[in-house]
């Protein structure tokens, strides 16, 4: 496995967690090539992104108490420079506390029956208790790409893999319920950034509509809206040691429609929403066809077209392949397949719906 990325790229902060990918926020607001620990400390594009984390670090622990309410997004929206004129389009922000929301809608249904609606447009607790195993095929789509062969493969309890078919090899993304890794043609095996563990763990869990309760002791029924064609309810999950969840639910049909959540990371917040859509039903479950999975300048579609359930399945797949042999740094990532999208951050898509 790769070693720790935090440590090698801002050595003089002791207290940064390990991990051995780049936070998604350092892509975002800066070009990968300032990030990446391989390029010599003397090249300046590395020295002005690592003076500008300092700084972020700075501000949240003499302003914020050392939480991560600042992150280099703040200013860079994605640009290599800051930018100080506002955007144009779906700027709203994310409902980061929803105790200081104010009081929920008049009118609106309580948790238990949002949840107990939802497990039961699903099929009803029982048969979801049931499925052992998910296998799932399609294609994936990233952005404007053309589409690509895509392998869903899910065991309980809590094992997911995310194949995708690239031209020169096979791209993975797992988790055995212990380890989140990755893989790509021309590049070493690593273990995905620390903060995506808890995302990986509710993405392969296959009873994940029962276990909300218990995986999530604080909820919060906070608003109507619509999306689309539908009429939607907010739910906030939460928990006391990390980010909320936020849940839409259609009102009519019970089912979830989108997920947004957040992954913690030293240089902030990570979000990511989920949109499902197309439920249809397979061994008296039903599974959602269209996955949409959005992230910061990064958005992943999952169309399938065929789903098989309870079917065996060998727990080997979910365990990370060897090392291939050592190669330098500036070599493997040039023998990389120039087709193959980065992966970094985005987790095979939630089963447990």
């Amino acid at each position: 496995m790769s070693k720790c990325f935090l440590k090698t790229f801002l050595p003089t902060i002791s207290s940064l967690p390990c991990s051995s990918s780049p936070p998604l926020l350092v892509w975002s607001a800066t070009s990968a090539t300032f990030a990446m620990p391989s390029t010599k400390d003397d090249k300046k594009p590395k020295q002005t992104a690592r003076k500008m984390m300092q700084m972020m670090f700075a501000i949240n622990q003499q302003n914020f108490n050392g939480q991560g309410k600042v992150s280099c997004y703040s200013c860079h929206r994605g640009s290599s420079v800051p930018v100080a004129i506002p955007m144009i389009g779906d700027t709203q922000a994310y409902m980061e506390n929803p105790e200081g929301q104010g009081a929920p809608a008049q009118g609106l249904p309580s948790v238990n029956d949002i949840l107990e609606k939802y497990v039961a447009s699903l099929g009803g607790a029982a048969a979801i208790d049931k499925i052992s195993s998910r296998v799932e095929t399609g294609t994936a789509r990233f952005a404007s790409r053309p589409p690509l062969p895509v392998k869903i493969v899910s065991k309980a309890p809590g094992k997911q893999i995310m194949i995708v078919h690239l031209p020169s090899g096979d791209a993975s993304t797992a988790f055995n319920g212990s380890i989140d890794w990755q893989s790509s043609p021309g590049a070493p095996v690593r273990e995905m950034h620390a903060a995506d563990f808890e995302g990986a763990k509710l993405d392969a869990d296959l009873q994940l509509p029962i276990h909300l309760r218990p995986a999530f002791p604080e909820f919060k029924v906070v608003a109507s809206d619509r999306i689309g064609d539908h009429h939607i309810v907010l739910v906030i999950a939460g928990n006391h040691d990390g980010p909320p969840l936020e849940l839409l639910f259609d009102k009519d049909s019970g089912l979830l429609l989108r997920q947004l959540r957040f992954s913690k990371s030293p240089l902030g917040l990570n979000p990511m929403r989920v949109d499902y859509d197309d439920y249809k039903e397979f061994d008296g479950v039903k599974v959602p066809l269209k996955v949409t999975i959005t992230r910061p300048r990064t958005q992943l579609n999952i169309q399938l077209d065929q789903v098989s359930q309870n079917t065996p399945v060998d727990d080997a797949q979910f365990e990370p392949p060897p090392a291939p042999p050592k190669t330098s740094p500036l070599k493997s990532v040039r023998s990389r397949d120039s087709s193959s999208p980065v992966f970094s951050g985005i987790p095979a898509r939630p089963s447990g719906i």
